[in-house]
Parts: structure tokens; sequence; C-alpha cells
């Protein structure tokens, strides 16, 4: 169910990236901020999704679209050219400001409520909660230069 949910996600993502083909094109409108994952709005799922390198490949065109690079460019290398942070440091930086948000609402608004009841096990191996993680003062650019 979720690696169909990933095809739909990649689907969407590829018509992002025409449009933005056309944009380059057309004008030099195209920069970093077009090339950020939708899939980052819901970065605590899929950062523990054993599903992101399929999603992930339409962020890696749109940065060589961005960047001018070739298609035999190794993926390692296109968020150091188009000076954009690599989306699993992305997704992670999103996942810890998503926690901070949350500890920082008042007690009585249920997400809070809910955060706070929430297991501390994860119940299968395969499991790797969200609020279990221990990310605290992550910063995605200063992790992704070290």
């Amino acid at each position: 169910m979720h690696q169909q949910d990933c095809k739909k996600k990649l689907h969407s993502e590829e018509a992002r990236k025409n449009n933005m083909g056309h944009l380059t094109i057309c004008s030099a409108n195209a920069n970093s901020c077009l090339c950020y994952s939708a899939a980052e709005y819901c970065a605590p799922v899929w950062t523990r999704s054993p599903h992101t390198k399929l999603v992930d490949v339409q962020p890696h065109e749109s940065m060589k679209t961005i960047s001018g690079c070739l298609k035999s460019m190794p993926t390692q290398w296109l968020p150091t050219i188009s000076l954009i942070a690599p989306p699993h440091f992305r997704r992670s930086d999103a996942t810890q400001k998503i926690i901070k948000r949350i500890k920082d609402m008042a007690d009585n608004i249920p997400l809070k409520l809910t955060y706070k009841e929430a297991p501390t096990t994860r119940g299968l191996r395969s499991r790797n909660l969200f609020y279990n993680a221990k990310i605290e003062n992550f910063n995605a650019t200063e992790e992704w230069r070290k």
C-alpha cells in the first residue's frame, strides 16, 4: 500500500519537474525553492520510509535542471552543485521543526496530548516513530557541510 502511495507521489513530482523545465527555458526564474519536494511536508513519515528513494528521483532530476548538469552526473554530487542540502537532511530538519512546534503548543491542544501520550515502544522492528527522534538543534545546512 505504501509503495503505491510512493508511485502516486512520483507522478505528481514528475509533473512539477516538467513545469520547472518550462520555467528554466522561458526565463531565469528557476531557483532552489523549486527543488524542494512535496514529500518534505510529510517529513516525519518519509524520513523513515524504505521507499523514499522512489520519491527522491524527481528532486534529483530537478537539481539537474537547475544546475544545468548532464544526466551522467552522480546523484551524490547534485546537492553540492545546486547548493541545496540533500533530501534526507532536509527531511530530518523538517521533522525537528514539527517536533519543536508540537512541544511549544499549549498543553490543552489535542495534538500535544496525543504527542505526550504516545507509546515509547515501536512495536514492529520496521517501525521508527518520528516522535522518538532525538534530534536536538539539528540544522540541515550545517550537517550537510560537515
